[in-house]
């Protein structure tokens, strides 16, 4: 698993679009080492890029989430995604402009890591997200876009709220019933408690017996000053 923010798989891959036009260069949202190593050009947060999901849960082995990248224009030329820390597999992808990573960032997952293949400008804005079949806990999805202005080459990273997993309906909670042949002798009843059923048993028929049993005529009230 990788957490957002650790360090590069390996840093000879560091690069950019103009260095690397066939894939991103990193696995991980190292802006920093991205930054020290300045082919992608400066960080610049004001780009105006934002990563949402359609959701706020997945539901591990369950239906797929949609991961959009908005604002900036709506075009870039490199891209890198990612989900933290998760797994997963990026799949419904444009094959024209991006792949995913297998042959760079495997260690993260089959599949796990999607990247842009060639520097063209790109409006693909929508992205398909598998979650994996085992829960993954709370994670996020994070990213790097790469664009080319006319003053050079910029990048900004983005990451979008966290989702938490949800409880497969496929997989409901069970309860589990133990049989009891018989009862431990500790806790078996008592000869006295025997007995006490027994007499309260036979008290229970006796007042049933009396209170059908037909009630005397009241007798008249007499006043004492008659």
């Amino acid at each position: 698993m990788r957490s957002a923010l650790a360090l590069a798989a390996a840093l000879a891959l560091a690069g950019s679009v103009s260095t690397y036009p066939t894939h991103p260069g990193v696995c991980t949202l190292d802006l920093a080492t991205v930054a020290s190593i300045g082919p992608m050009g400066p960080l610049n947060p004001l780009l105006g890029y934002v990563l949402k999901a359609d959701a706020t849960t997945y539901t591990p082995g369950g239906p797929p989430v949609t991961v959009t990248l908005s604002g900036g224009g709506g075009l870039h030329n490199g891209l890198l995604l990612f989900a933290a820390d998760s797994g997963g597999h990026w799949a419904a992808f444009n094959t024209t402009y991006f792949a995913t990573m297998d042959a760079y960032c495997a260690s993260y997952g089959s599949g796990a890591t999607l990247g842009h293949i060639n520097p063209l400008v790109k409006s693909d804005t929508s992205f398909t997200w598998t979650p994996p079949a085992t829960d993954s806990g709370s994670l996020a999805f994070y990213g790097i876009v790469v664009v080319q202005k006319i003053s050079g080459w910029s990048f900004q990273g983005v990451s979008s709220t966290a989702l938490t997993a949800a409880v497969s309906a496929s997989s409901p909670s069970t309860i589990q019933f133990t049989t009891i042949s018989a009862l431990p002798a500790a806790i078996q009843p008592s000869k006295y408690y025997k007995r006490l059923q027994a007499f309260h048993a036979v008290g229970s028929q006796l007042y049933s017996r009396s209170s059908r049993a037909p009630r005397p005529p009241a007798l008249p009230c007499k006043d004492p000053d008659i």
